[in-house]
């Protein structure tokens, strides 16, 4: 089997074999050992083959595109479980599609300054409004707000 990630690493069809093997190991329960047998090679070359920086490149991208070839699958037993009730569930799939869970809901206040500067006139005025919404707000006279 080819993908398109093959031919932009320019790696060997040995190389390719050994990685697809590798991104297989946890479902196939392989080892290195295993692997390096299998291609009859030493652990040391497989070593030195898993340290290129091609070949780690590769094994990215054939990654991401495996889980991209799967990823509606896997949202969907997401959404299953979730709809059962699975509380992880249904947390990663709110953090998936950005939901924000009550905690972590952010208020962001801002504060407008006005583009002109007041006269006192006006300030004190702004000063009695605010106070006198404030003594209604509390209940009191203006008097006591202000002792």
């Amino acid at each position: 089997m080819r993908y398109a990630t093959e031919e932009a690493f320019g790696l060997s069809p040995r190389d390719i074999e050994i990685a697809e093997d590798i991104i297989g190991m946890k479902a196939t329960k392989t080892t290195f050992k295993e692997i390096a047998e299998k291609h009859s090679i030493s652990d040391r070359q497989l070593r030195n083959i898993r340290r290129q920086k091609v070949f780690r490149e590769y094994i990215r991208e054939r990654t991401l595109e495996r889980f991209e070839d799967e990823q509606g699958d896997i949202l969907a037993v997401l959404v299953a479980k979730a709809k059962q009730g699975n509380m992880k569930a249904i947390q990663i799939y709110t953090d998936i599609v950005g939901l924000k869970r009550p905690n972590q809901i952010e208020v962001k206040t801002e504060l407008r300054r006005s583009t002109r500067d007041l006269s006192n006139e006006e300030l004190e005025a702004e000063f009695a409004s605010i106070q006198a919404e404030l003594a209604e707000l509390l209940g009191k006279d203006e008097e006591q707000i202000l002792n």
